[in-house]
C-alpha cells in the first residue's frame, strides 16, 4: 500500500469519496498548485480514483484537466 492508500484505508468511506473527489480541485482552488501536480502522477491516487467505485478514469482525466479550468484559475485564493 503506498501513501494514500494508507491514509485513506483509516478513514470512512464518506471521507474516502470526498477526499478522491475533490482533493485536487481544492489543491488548485488555494495555490498548491505544486502538491496538485505531484499528486496527479502517484501512481498510487491514480490507482485509487480509478478503482474507487464511485470514480473510474474519466473523473481522473477531469482532474488533469483542471490545471486549464479558467473559473477555477481565476478564483485561486491568495491569488491577485
Amino acid at each position: 500500500m503506498g501513501y494514500f492508500a494508507t491514509k485513506l484505508a483509516l478513514k470512512s468511506a464518506e471521507f474516502q469519496n470526498l477526499f478522491l473527489g475533490q482533493f485536487p480541485e481544492q489543491l488548485l482552488k488555494v495555490g498548491k498548485s505544486e502538491i496538485y501536480y505531484q499528486t496527479l502522477i502517484d501512481f498510487d491516487f491514480i490507482s485509487l480514483k480509478i478503482k474507487y467505485p464511485n470514480f473510474g478514469v474519466e473523473p481522473l482525466i477531469r482532474d488533469y484537466s483542471l490545471i486549464e479550468d479558467p473559473e477555477i484559475l481565476e478564483n485561486r485564493v491568495g491569488t491577485t
